[in-house]
């Protein structure tokens, strides 16, 4: 019997999915990012299951093979644009991955690898499922540091922003002025007269600063102290919880709109006339239930509806 994956591999798998579709619909912002990559980097993407995948993130054939180190010009242009590369699918991370399905802080390299899959290769119509789990990897959102389980884990192990936000500020601060000192001041310019030439020069750098600040709001977490009773968090908990404007659904579970289109191509497209008995069809709604473990041959044709719906909506554009 399969094992149920845990609540972050869920997010993970949901997320990777929800990609897949929005690829292979052509649709949403998450399209729009994979084809300006694709455009920048000029690829003409493979429509195939992606060939097992490299010790580090796939890549274009611009970036093959690197040269050997006899050829030290060619392999330091490599390796720059390589760096290019790696750069470009961070912003891609960045910008498609939700928060709550991003792996522990310091390990994305599974998220790179997948999403420069999604840059190179599109999903073949008939194996959308296939594409969305061809590369898995094991890193939890959380990590478990003691026996209790929960159904979905509001703990997630971070440092403290704040501390973490003056410790790089210092650095880069004295960093900036040690080089002020020792290169822009002895040419006899101060300071302000340096950040304000920057900022006449490249206004985009400061208008990021400041979206970006604005963009980060703050949310509530419950920072449990050793101090702190239970009733004290349990009283956090609920004042949290009225923020809130509804709870966690509990009822029918709604319909994976990658099975749902993965069934209607299969079933509008593909449903030849079976080898074994002509008068049967490769894919009926008893089949397709089958084959994604939906409840009955009714619940089929109901995915195979919502999966027409959405392909009349988005490819048919």
């Amino acid at each position: 019997m399969k094992s149920l994956p845990s609540s972050g591999e869920a997010r993970v798998q949901q997320a990777k999915r929800r990609l897949v579709l929005d690829i292979f619909l052509a649709r949403g912002v998450a399209w729009e990012h994979v084809r300006d990559m694709r455009r920048r980097w000029e690829i003409e993407a493979q429509t195939q299951l992606p060939p097992p995948h490299p010790r580090s993130v796939y890549t274009p054939e611009s970036l093959s093979s690197p040269p050997g180190t006899e050829f030290a010009e060619q392999a330091e242009r490599w390796h720059t644009t390589f760096q290019v590369w790696v750069n470009d699918l961070g912003g891609l991370y960045k910008a498609l991955v939700p928060e709550e399905a991003r792996d522990h802080e310091y390990i994305v390299t599974g998220w790179y690898i997948f999403l420069s899959m999604c840059v190179l290769f599109d999903p073949p119509e008939t194996r959308l499922e296939d594409f969305a789990e061809s590369f898995m990897w094991d890193y939890p959102h959380t990590i478990p540091r003691s026996q209790y389980e929960m159904f979905a884990s509001p703990i997630v192990w971070r440092r403290d922003s704040n501390q973490v936000e003056a410790t790089c500020v210092e650095y880069y601060e004295g960093l900036l002025t040690a080089l002020l000192e020792k290169y822009v001041h002895p040419q006899g310019v101060t300071t302000e007269e340096a950040v304000g030439d920057i900022k006449e020069e490249r206004p985009e750098l400061f208008e990021r600063w400041k979206q970006r600040l604005h963009a980060n709001e703050s949310r509530p977490l419950i920072d449990v102290q050793p101090y702190h009773r239970r009733e004290d968090i349990e009283s956090a908990y609920k004042a949290l919880s009225t923020r809130r404007e509804t709870g966690p659904t509990t009822g029918r579970k709604k319909r994976d709109e990658l099975t749902a289109v993965q069934c209607a191509v299969l079933h509008d497209r593909h449903n030849f006339p079976d080898q074994t008995d002509r008068r049967r069809r490769t894919w009926t709604h008893k089949r397709l239930a089958e084959e994604f473990a939906l409840d009955s041959a009714r619940s089929a044709k109901a995915h195979v509806q919502l999966g027409r719906e959405l392909l009349d909506q988005y490819r048919g554009q």
